[in-house]
């Protein structure tokens, strides 16, 4: 809980960067040398498509499931799949991915 307020807004809390806000916290599953992130929390409000470039699913060995959109700028940001805005954003940006398909 060492950047509470950052994890609140749904950002990444990336290993030796603790006053960086933060999307998710990488840490190493039960396996040897296999890191994933995690979210421990979600955007409160949610992102503009033109601003999105990417997405993916947390793994199952997190505690939460979250989407995770990956920003123009390089950001990523977590999300709840279940909400209704991400599950169009992962529509449209699947159709995009399609569409540019070689």
């Amino acid at each position: 809980m060492l950047c509470s307020s950052a994890l609140s807004w749904g950002k990444v809390l990336k290993a030796g960067c603790l006053s960086e806000p933060a999307f998710t916290i990488p840490f190493f599953s039960a396996a040897p040398y296999t890191p994933c992130e995690c979210c421990f929390g979600y955007v409160k409000r949610a992102l503009r498509l033109h601003n999105l470039v990417g997405f993916y699913s947390t793994p199952r060995e997190c505690f939460s499931l979250a989407t995770v959109f990956q920003t123009k700028d390089g950001n990523k940001v977590c999300a709840n799949p279940q909400d209704k805005w991400v599950k169009r954003a992962v529509r449209e940006l699947q159709k995009r991915e399609r569409l540019h398909a070689p």
